[in-house]
């Protein structure tokens, strides 16, 4: 559907370079008085009634290339009945056929090759710019879903601290109760109770912060949250020291980065875009070459009663235009 769109597609662009066949029926048919003299027998110039049928036929096949010529080629064929020359009309129906091949070339706007094939390389350049969304929209997907992924592992391992420093401190609680009962001092106990319950409150922050990132991490994969499961990363994180060649990575991030491209295809456009306009300023200059050939006649059954003069006058006529 892209592809074949007329606006921004490259089908659709190509098919301004496509064959088009054309063609067309037109029949009118008259029946009107008119203001002449009532006619005389056997001497009618001009008819009180006009009665006449004509008939256009026409059909042609035309072609543009790339270089901004086209080329036609098509045939009109003209059908003539009725009393509309009176008198001197010699049958009352006569037919005129013409077949034309013509070549207009533009001189000055609108030729070239460059020129008419901006339309279809400004199309390629959308495609590619919608590409280049894409690859960036699926980047940025991956790229959301793994953060994810290790943010949760991340708040899991907050978990596990937070666990372990309450679990301490509830033992450093325990143990102060116990020195209480053989000291009798009070002030130790208070503050390890007050350290217990901090411990408590950070442990409940971080299972809240798992509830968060295990939530935005099932609506990135589409999972529901109400399967009654955890989810929870079977992968370990790792220590090692990673060290990145700065070098390395520019040049890979100019050859692979789809924002650079979808800028440099910006440009790219920009640039035709202004030839184009340049080329608009121009005037119109065409050759154009034509050569047609015309025949005119009468019905093959009406010769038959003509004399042969009016037989040879009438059906041997054409002409080369």
């Amino acid at each position: 559907i892209v592809e074949s769109d007329p606006f921004r597609g490259v089908e659709g662009a190509l098919s301004e370079f496509d064959a088009e066949f054309s063609t067309s029926l037109f029949w009118d048919k008259t029946d009107r008085p008119q203001n002449t003299i009532p006619p005389v027998v056997g001497n009618v110039i001009f008819p009180n009634t006009l009665l006449q049928d004509q008939g256009v036929f026409q059909a042609e096949i035309s072609k543009r290339s790339a270089t901004g010529s086209q080329f036609a080629v098509r045939n009109q064929t003209s059908y003539d009945a009725g009393n509309s020359l009176g008198s001197f009309r010699a049958l009352p129906s006569a037919w005129t056929t013409e077949f034309e091949m013509e070549m207009l070339h533009p001189l000055m706007r609108g030729s070239g090759a460059l020129v008419n094939r901006i339309p279809v390389v400004l199309a390629r350049i959308n495609t590619d710019v919608s590409l280049a969304d894409f690859e960036i929209n699926v980047r940025n997907f991956v790229s959301e879903i793994e953060n994810a992924y290790w943010d949760l592992a991340c708040a899991y391992r907050n978990v596990e601290t937070s666990q372990e420093a309450r679990d301490s401190a509830l033992e450093t609680w325990r143990r102060a109760q116990a020195l209480k009962v053989e000291t009798g001092g009070s002030q130790e106990v208070a503050q390890a109770a007050g350290q217990y319950f901090e411990f408590r409150a950070t442990l409940e922050r971080s299972l809240r912060d798992v509830l968060q990132v295990e939530g935005r991490l099932r609506f990135l994969l589409g999972i529901t949250h109400t399967d009654g499961r955890m989810l929870r990363p079977i992968d370990d994180l790792e220590t090692a020291r990673v060290e990145f060649d700065w070098h390395e990575i520019h040049c890979e991030a100019l050859v692979r980065s789809p924002e650079i491209r979808r800028v440099k295809w910006g440009v790219k456009s920009r640039e035709l875009e202004l030839i184009a306009a340049r080329n608009q300023v121009w005037p119109d200059v065409n050759l154009v070459a034509l050569y047609g050939l015309l025949g005119s006649g009468v019905p093959r059954r009406r010769f038959q009663c003509l004399r042969r003069t009016v037989f040879g006058r009438l059906s041997g006529t054409s002409a080369r235009r």
